[in-house]
């Protein structure tokens, strides 16, 4: 897993928290896709951070009690701390992303699914809000205005499974965040 600061001191966290380390993997699998036939240690590399991936995710978690990944992780802990809405959108993205590159080889929709399921639990619902919609930034109480980091990808996300699944649902979900 990649460190979160470099050089390392003491006190650091253990592990990258999940978005750039999210962000790794995009662009790993990015130039992986690219190469004609990318050498063994880019694959090996991708592979680990689709596995360090994985560390961060809480099957049941979060004021929504639906599954999700956590912000951070650590050796002890294992998944832990808030859940980030935009950090969520990023990594289901990054899940149909990598089905589509590679013909449904690789990429996990139903990962991506829950995904978005969580995401609708941050949706604002509340017609009284200034400028009602959008999905929140985060679950941590005083840190969750909404904004475009969080609303767009989640709208792209549920746009692209639309596109793969037909489901209308999906769609509605889109077209909403996006007005």
């Amino acid at each position: 897993m990649l460190s979160e600061l470099y050089p390392r001191r003491d006190g650091d966290p253990d592990y990258s928290y999940c978005w750039p380390l999210s962000q790794a993997r995009a662009a790993a699998c990015e130039l992986s896709y690219a190469l004609p036939t990318p050498p063994r240690a880019v694959n090996a590399f991708v592979a680990s951070l689709e596995r360090a991936q994985e560390a961060y995710w809480y099957p049941a978690g979060g004021e929504t009690d639906l599954p999700g990944y956590t912000a951070a992780c650590d050796a002890e802990q294992g998944p832990h701390g808030d859940m980030y809405y935009d950090d969520n959108a990023w990594v289901g993205l990054q899940e149909v992303e990598e089905h589509l590159m590679t013909n449904g080889r690789r990429g996990d929709l139903g990962r991506a699914r829950a995904v978005l399921e969580l995401l609708r639990s941050g949706e604002d619902t509340d017609p009284d809000a200034p400028s009602p919609g959008g999905i929140f930034w985060t679950q941590a109480g005083e840190e969750s205005g909404r904004n475009t980091v969080s609303t767009v990808p989640s709208a792209k996300l549920a746009l692209r499974l639309h596109v793969l699944t037909g489901e209308d649902t999906m769609l509605r979900d889109a077209q909403r965040w996006m007005t």
